[in-house]
């Protein structure tokens, strides 16, 4: 491939690690640079410096590059965490991990308020700790007070801003905040008031694949190279697997794995985000305009490292005991594992002489049966699914592969470097016009229950 028309990076905040990658014009892997993402454990907690953070990135972006053309710059990262700007644009709190265990006060007022019905009728999530806006007490009480606050951007968007100095929300990732109402498409002003925090925190929405900007040439080595943010990171790994039908399941397996299908935003109601959410499906809007993304969440691969720590096993040994459960069947004798998706699970059915093979396999079944059902509940909002595509590094497990297989279906496993920040480059390809739209395979979809 000839670089003479320019390159395309694709940016991936990883919860754990950044990878920054450039393709070519043509979507072919140039190069890429990964480091892990650079959290301070604090007495506050775990936190994160939205500076330190830019700078990482930075020297990735310059690293990739190289002496090429740099056309455009896609960015896409881990949901709810994000930055608190002030009137002139400068971070006044940390970013908090998605994880982080404050705003209990929060979901307990909210729960009081509206209920956990009628704040997944607003916003397509469950009433838990995970969503933005229950970080919003403590940040006002421990590090901001709400005078301070202009605007809140998620991680991939401010990052997007410092390159180009223009402030935009991209929808996937509002949604993940809790103060975006997901049918009108716009702030939900009432959780706000509910917990205190003003109001105009988003800016103007925008697509993946729409500009941003180009970046400024305060920025010189990357001056003129046109931005777009590309929502979550499992979404945009769709794209860079070319899984974006709605017809398509999306399997993105890592710490966290992601079931994800697509449908047309005119058959979302408010009764329809209440009915998924009770089914423990989580009801967003899409990178793609017009569409609406369902998403099932389930902690499978920290899920299933406890059960190795228990059994005193690594990443090191995995390949052996792959193959040792292989060699055994599932019997009325075997070990049993119950909710390895959530923070206490349980192992029983354990005889006098235990084998660690045959733990790993009930450990791996109980995640693929999990995913089974949550696929089967999403298939009475989104139909039934006409191919699977998996990805991610939980896949690196021939254990995990055959097992989804035989209880999920078939499914291709695209051999793609880092399909996140490939999906975030293609999609600066888009924003800059170098590349195709990049379109939705549009299904229709039966009127099935909850619409």
């Amino acid at each position: 491939m000839s670089d003479a028309s320019g390159i395309l990076i694709g940016v991936d905040i990883g919860s754990t690690a950044c990878k920054v990658q450039a393709v070519g014009a043509d979507g072919v892997h140039l190069a890429l640079a990964s480091a892990l993402t650079p959290w301070e454990d604090t007495p506050k907690g775990r936190q994160l410096d939205p500076e330190v953070l830019f700078e990482q990135l930075m020297r990735a972006l310059h690293k990739v590059a190289g002496a090429h053309t740099v056309l455009g710059i896609g960015v896409t990262g881990f949901a709810e965490s994000g930055v608190i700007v002030d009137r002139a644009g400068k971070p006044v709190a940390p970013i908090l991990p998605w994880y982080d265990q404050h705003g209990s006060d929060t979901v307990s007022r909210i729960e009081a308020v509206m209920g956990a019905r009628g704040f997944a009728g607003l916003t397509g999530l469950p009433l838990n700790l995970k969503p933005s806006i229950m970080k919003f007490e403590w940040f006002m009480h421990e590090v901001a007070p709400r005078t301070f606050w202009s605007r809140w951007m998620n991680v991939p968007e401010w990052f997007a801003y410092r390159l180009t100095g223009v402030m935009a929300t991209e929808p996937s990732l509002a949604s993940r905040t809790g103060i975006f109402d997901v049918v009108e498409k716009r702030e939900a002003e009432d959780l706000l008031a509910c917990v205190g925090a003003p109001s105009g925190l988003f800016s103007e929405l925008r697509h993946a694949g729409e500009s941003w900007g180009v970046v400024t040439g305060t920025y010189a080595r990357l001056a003129g190279a046109t931005v777009t943010v590309c929502g979550m990171d499992h979404l945009s790994a769709g794209v860079g697997v070319g899984a974006t039908g709605q017809a398509n399941l999306l399997d993105s397996c890592g710490t966290g794995e992601a079931l994800i299908r697509r449908l047309p935003a005119m058959n979302i109601t408010r009764a329809t985000l209440v009915k998924a959410v009770e089914q423990e499906i989580a009801v967003g809007r899409d990178i793609f305009s017009g569409q609406v993304q369902l998403t099932a969440s389930l902690r499978s691969g920290i899920g299933m490292w406890r059960f190795l720590k228990l059994m005193g096993k690594g990443e090191a040994d995995m390949e052996e005991l792959d193959r040792a459960a292989l060699r055994l069947s599932t019997t009325p004798s075997s070990p049993v594992v119950d909710n390895v998706w959530l923070e206490n699970a349980s192992l029983s059915n354990i005889g006098y002489e235990p084998d660690p093979a045959a733990v790993w396999r009930a450990t791996v079944e109980a995640v693929q049966r999990r995913a089974s059902v949550l696929v089967g509940r999403m298939q009475d909002f989104a139909g039934a699914h006409d191919r699977i595509v998996a990805t991610g590094g939980g896949l690196r497990s021939l254990l995990v592969r055959t097992l989804k297989k035989d209880i999920l279906g078939p499914f291709e496993q695209p051999e793609i470097i880092e399909t996140a920040s490939r999906g975030a480059a293609l999609l600066a390809g888009m924003a800059a016009g170098v590349s195709p739209p990049i379109a939705v395979e549009t299904t229709p979809v039966p009127m099935a229950q909850g619409f």
